[in-house]
């Protein structure tokens, strides 16, 4: 006799609940220093699944139900109806160009749009691009240390951190200076709504909107002028991928827009996680001196212990039994980073920081079809820059004067509001 999904639920124990302090004030509150490990248990103590009362989500902290999650048909990465139900209080209508890009992203897509919308990306952002700008990413980093080389206490997160992905995305989409301040500030916009990092009011709706449609007039005027005259870059490679994938303009629009976002906010977040724990460490660091072969092994090792994405999240399309636990069509299950990254199979010792562990892995990128798409763009400029100030900067340090203030502006991202650093 088959046994029905239904009847499986049925028989289940009741599902587990946690509660106590949300993760957002949680991360909020905690110091800087124990900050991920912190974060880290305070998840993971709950269980390995389980739904968290006080953000009303399904919470996952194990690899292998990761896993299963995001290889699953059962859930979609369409989290638009999530989204809008964070905030009861907007007029939904006064959002409308904001989420009529963002659900034509491909990181909102499932299945044969996904796929589409992905391949075409690839077109845009090229591996022989990516692999031919490593001397531009050279010479951004070489003028950006220029600049602060003689400041006696440098700003990072202002002065560097944010400066290097806007000016690597300019170059991607061939963005003449004067627009830079101008995408920047779009990608913090766009970002600070969806993912919950600011007050949902009517007020930061409209503004919201504004800057979507902006973005999309911009890009629109910007597809007109690449089909008249190509360049080497992201837009006219999605135009060649529209001939061969019958995409329509909206959609190149959206994947415009998702790698202007994602780019800006995700790698300026991961920079600066990724300096505090080198600076942190001095003995790192000094390994990494005397050795400057383990860098590459050590920048993953740092975004696995410290993840700039904090969650990804799923919602349910059907009712679903996941290591026990029900899930019910809607819900919206959220994978901490911290912990997946922590419960990894061959990671001996998790919570410790090891540079030198062997085929190092982490969520920190993503994972499965979803898997972020600018993650060679992202490590480049990573390696460039950490390359350049270890090998520029002998005393390297944390400024002793000036303490560094996390950001945990929302609860699926966290990064760093200011990093003082000494630059000798």
């Amino acid at each position: 006799m088959t046994i029905s999904q239904s009847q499986i639920i049925e028989k289940l124990p009741q599902r587990k609940i946690g509660q106590g302090e949300s993760f957002l004030k949680f991360k909020e509150a905690c110091n800087v220093e124990n900050f991920p490990q912190a974060f880290a248990d305070y998840v993971s103590d709950k269980g390995d699944i389980y739904y968290w009362q006080p953000e009303k989500i399904h919470v996952i902290t194990k690899y292998e139900d990761a896993c299963t999650i995001l290889n699953s048909s059962n859930f979609t990465a369409d989290r638009s109806a999530f989204v809008i139900s964070q905030m009861p209080n907007v007029d939904i209508s006064l959002v409308t160009s904001f989420f009529s890009i963002t659900q034509k992203m491909m990181v909102m897509s499932d299945g044969k749009d996904h796929e589409i919308r992905r391949k075409s990306a690839y077109m845009g952002i090229k591996d022989l691009w990516v692999n031919s700008f490593e001397p531009t990413v050279r010479q951004m980093v070489k003028s950006l240390l220029d600049d602060v080389v003689a400041e006696p206490e440098v700003e990072f997160v202002s002065q560097i951190a944010r400066v290097l992905p806007s000016q690597v995305l300019a170059e991607l989409f061939c963005i003449p200076q004067a627009d830079r301040d101008f995408f920047r500030n779009c990608a913090d916009t766009m970002t600070a709504f969806f993912g919950g990092g600011v007050a949902y009011t009517n007020d930061v709706a409209i503004k919201t909107n504004k800057v979507a449609v902006s973005l999309r007039e911009y890009f629109s005027d910007l597809i007109q002028e690449r089909r008249k005259r190509p360049q080497d870059d992201f837009i006219s490679g999605m135009l060649e991928a529209q001939k061969q994938l019958s995409l329509s303009e909206d959609e190149i629009i959206s994947q415009a827009t998702l790698m202007l976002v994602a780019g800006q906010v995700t790698t300026t977040d991961q920079i600066c996680n990724n300096l505090f724990l080198l600076l942190n460490n001095p003995d790192i660091l000094q390994s990494i001196r005397a050795n400057p072969e383990l860098l590459p092994n050590a920048l993953e090792e740092f975004k696995r212990i410290d993840p700039a994405v904090t969650f990804l999240f799923r919602v349910a399309k059907a009712d679903v039994v996941i290591n026990g636990q029900q899930i019910y069509a809607g819900e919206a299950v959220f994978i901490s980073n911290h912990c997946v990254n922590r419960d990894l199979p061959e990671t001996e010792n998790p919570e410790q920081i090891c540079i030198e562990r062997k085929g190092i892995r982490s969520f920190a990128f993503g994972y499965g079809a979803h898997y972020c798409i600018g993650a060679r763009l992202g490590r480049l400029q990573i390696q460039e820059l950490f390359a350049s100030m270890i090998a520029r900067f002998p005393n390297l340090q944390l400024s002793p004067k000036s303490p560094p203030e996390r950001d945990h502006y929302s609860l699926a991202f966290s990064g760093f509001k200011t990093l003082p650093i000494l630059c000798l």
